[in-house]
């Protein structure tokens, strides 16, 4: 590589170290608040299956498609993450940076 072409590379390097952080952070909020709202519908869960009421446990179908629904939305997140991850270093490594988190 040209020095010239290095010293650029470097300055974009950082932007986006700073566009991934950033991104990075809104990811990891959007999960816990999905991770929260299944602390709940768990807790929810466990009240209606100790009640033993047939209403309560029948309600329990739908909560339980709600977790499963959440945790799809996190593995999701997740997964779009780890493929901005890739592209980025990929393309950091190669010739400079191209796609970062934020581009989402």
């Amino acid at each position: 590589m040209e020095g010239s072409s290095l010293g650029k590379q470097g300055e974009g390097e950082g932007q986006v170290a700073k566009k991934s952080h950033k991104a990075l952070q809104k990811f990891l909020q959007e999960a816990q608040i999905i991770l929260d709202q299944n602390q709940l519908l768990i807790n929810e869960v466990n009240k209606n299956h100790e009640s033993a009421n047939p209403e309560d446990l029948g309600r329990n179908c739908g909560l339980i498609r709600q977790l499963y629904d959440n945790l799809k939305r996190v593995t999701d997140l997740y997964g779009g993450v780890l493929t901005s991850l890739a592209g980025q270093s990929e393309a950091t490594t190669s010739s400079g940076p191209t796609e970062t988190l934020s581009d989402q």
